[in-house]
Parts: C-alpha cells; structure tokens; sequence
C-alpha cells in the first residue's frame, strides 16, 4: 500500500446565490491542485455554453410564444356568498345544493381548461424540441428539457478553491 504524505488538501467550491440565501457545495477535493483548477476550468466552460445556449433558447421561446399565445381559460362560475350574520340552521338544502351545483360546474370548466392546456403544452413542446434537436447538437438538446420549462435561467455561479490543512 502508498503511503501518502501530505499536509495540505484542496477543494473546490462552488457558491451561488445572494446575502440571505448564499450556499457553498464542494465539487471536488484532491490533494493535487492542478486536478482541482482543471475540473474548475471544466466547471466555468460548462457554465458558459449554459449560459449562451439557455439566452438562444429562451429568444426562441419568447417569440414562439409570441406567435402561439397559450389558450385563454374559461373563468369560473364566482359562489354568491351567503349573507353575513346568516346562522347554520338559516342555509337551506337548496341554497347547499346551489353551491354544489356550481361546484360540479366549476369542475367541469377546469377539466376543459386543463385539457385545452395540455393540447397546447403538447404541440409547444413537440415544435420546440424539433428546433431544439435541429439547432444543438445532440449533447446539448438532451440538457435542456423543453417539457418542463418555458424559460431556463440560472443563477451567477462562482467557484473558489479552498486550501485545507490536514490534520495528520
């Protein structure tokens, strides 16, 4: 067995976000540097290509959407609601049946609504991984999954090695 002799380790971290909501993930550690600026340069390469690729991306999508406005919702039946100071014994089994009523209509417009959605969400995703697969190359169109999202941001990442005594 190699025995290693070394005082000293190196970690790459990757910290995003803001004051309130700063992180700090460790990517990598290795008792060799070079391995560890290698693997951030690799890091800061990717994170740029995201970035231009996500910019083309959501232009596309700006204009499709633009062009193909996502289909308007039927707006729901509004509840009359009961008159203030109004006692349980007071509420009729008509006036119950009344809001279940709208109750079972409202129901009705939100499946038409949804359905209308999903029909469009369909033709949407299936026009924009077409352009997607046309434009990138393969590697690329994998990594941004039209279905999910309309717009792909992300926020400014930063990487900083960190050199740790060990402790031996």
């Amino acid at each position: 067995m190699k025995k290693i002799l070394a005082n000293r380790c190196f970690v790459l971290l990757q910290c995003s976000g803001d004051y309130e909501d700063y992180r700090e993930v460790s990517i990598v550690a290795s008792l060799d540097l070079q391995k560890v600026k290698d693997v951030e340069a690799k890091r800061e390469k990717d994170d740029a290509e995201y970035d231009t690729c996500a910019e083309i991306i959501n232009q596309f999508a700006d204009e499709y959407l633009a062009d193909n406005p996502s289909p308007k919702s039927e707006p729901l039946i509004q509840r009359k609601p009961w008159p203030s100071g109004i006692g349980k014994a007071a509420i009729t089994d008509e006036m119950r049946e009344e809001r279940k009523e709208i109750d079972r209509q409202n129901e009705q417009i939100i499946r038409c609504n949804q359905a209308l959605r999903d029909v469009y969400d369909e033709k949407r995703i299936e026009v924009t991984t077409a352009w997607l697969n046309k434009t990138f190359s393969k590697r690329i169109a994998k990594r941004f999954n039209m279905a999910k999202k309309y717009r792909f941001y992300r926020e400014k990442r930063n990487y900083r090695i960190e050199e740790i005594e060990l402790l031996i």
